[in-house]
């Protein structure tokens, strides 16, 4: 990944940090994802992580810089071209709800 915003640990089923230090670039949702999913507009978001790290559908993102900043994991499509594999996830903003 060439360019790092934020930094991730990781809630699932209520339990906190079942992962951590996970390096992300994120951006707000494009039209062609926002058409297709029922999230408000500025709060859907598409992160891309390095590799295949264990990310689930309903996975709660902590922005470790920022605990109040959490988004909720709406959609996981993990790519696995040779030295370009990555994840890239939709999220849903959770702040400000």
């Amino acid at each position: 990944m060439r360019i790092v915003t934020h930094y991730f640990s990781v809630t699932r089923g209520g339990i906190t940090n079942t992962l951590t230090d996970l390096a992300a670039y994120v951006y707000p949702a494009g039209a062609n994802i926002t058409a297709f999913i029922d999230i408000p507009a500025g709060k859907a978001f598409s992160i891309i992580f390095d590799g295949s790290p264990d990310l689930k559908e309903q996975d709660m993102l902590v922005d470790e810089s920022d605990s109040t900043k959490t988004y909720l994991v709406m959609g996981v499509a993990r790519h696995t071209t040779p030295r370009l594999a990555h994840t890239s996830i939709t999220a849903r903003a959770m702040w400000g709800t």
